[in-house]
């Protein structure tokens, strides 16, 4: 995806477009739902399967950024699991950590260090 207000001197060309089954995973149409919903403020990334472990009182924002067809797991009265295809981005880590203690990542571990990384540099700051 390309950011219309970063583009400068845009020109058009005699290039022909490439359909988007060439160049992303969806084949018989655009979901653009789905597509908003796996990427952070139109932040790319690799997508990757997530596990998030959730204090039960932010379920409605969890809903609300992942839509009300994620497989909820592990209930208990106090928290809920569950996990979603989505780009790991920077854009995530500032999403989860918005939640401070309430949010935790079960996997994968990449996601896991770049809020570790994310937390020990914002700790520096303050020593």
């Amino acid at each position: 995806h390309l950011r219309l207000d970063r583009m400068k001197s845009v020109r058009c060309t005699e290039e022909n477009y490439r359909h988007f089954s060439e160049v992303c995973s969806y084949k018989d149409r655009f979901d653009t739902a789905d597509y908003a919903l796996k990427t952070f403020n139109m932040f790319g990334g690799e997508l990757c399967e997530i596990e998030l472990s959730c204090n039960a009182k932010i379920l409605e924002q969890v809903i609300d950024r992942f839509g009300d067809k994620i497989f909820i797991k592990n209930v208990t009265d106090d928290t809920f699991c569950f996990s979603y295809d989505v780009a790991i981005s920077e854009a995530l880590v500032t999403w989860i950590m918005n939640y401070g203690d309430k949010i935790s990542v079960i996997s994968p571990d990449e996601l896991k260090n770049m809020i570790i990384e994310r937390t020990e540099a914002i700790l520096n700051t303050y020593k």
